[in-house]
């Protein structure tokens, strides 16, 4: 890959963010493609999920947090503004709770840079559960290194 290109990660939230927040945000932070910017929004949390979005952007200048009053709890509204305040010429919208793969923004900016010719793109992605602390992928049992 020639030139690097920012990939912007949208994540709207409401009160998701204290429990699955941290895990999301440093599935993003191990990337292997160094150049994804998280954008966090909170929209008026009644748990911590605004301390998870606080401290990690004092933390990191490259992730980005907002939290916005009397925004409703729908994602759409959330991803909008979000979307406006992106600087990235890829896009990933994540829900508070998803995780990434370590080369997920790798593998997608390669295939958009090598498909210009398409508008949009759709990846494969998987279920994760844990089932007594061993991992189940669509209910078939598969170990850490397989991940």
């Amino acid at each position: 890959m020639e030139q690097q290109v920012l990939v912007s990660v949208l994540i709207p939230n409401y009160n998701e963010g204290a429990a699955y927040g941290r895990e999301t945000l440093e599935s993003i932070i191990a990337q292997t493609y160094q150049i994804g910017k998280p954008l966090l929004l909170t929209t008026d949390p009644t748990d911590k999920s605004d301390d998870v979005g606080a401290n990690y952007a004092a933390k990191d200048s490259g992730i980005k947090y907002f939290k916005r009053a009397g925004c409703p709890m729908a994602h759409q509204p959330a991803e909008t503004l979000l979307f406006q305040k992106s600087k990235g010429r890829n896009i990933i919208f994540l829900d508070s709770d998803d995780l990434l793969a370590p080369h997920c923004l790798e593998q997608r900016v390669v295939t958009a840079s090598t498909n210009t010719g398409y508008d949009f793109g759709c990846f494969l992605c998987c279920f994760l559960k844990q089932n007594n602390k061993k991992p189940e992928i669509f209910g078939i049992r598969v170990t850490s290194d397989q991940l």
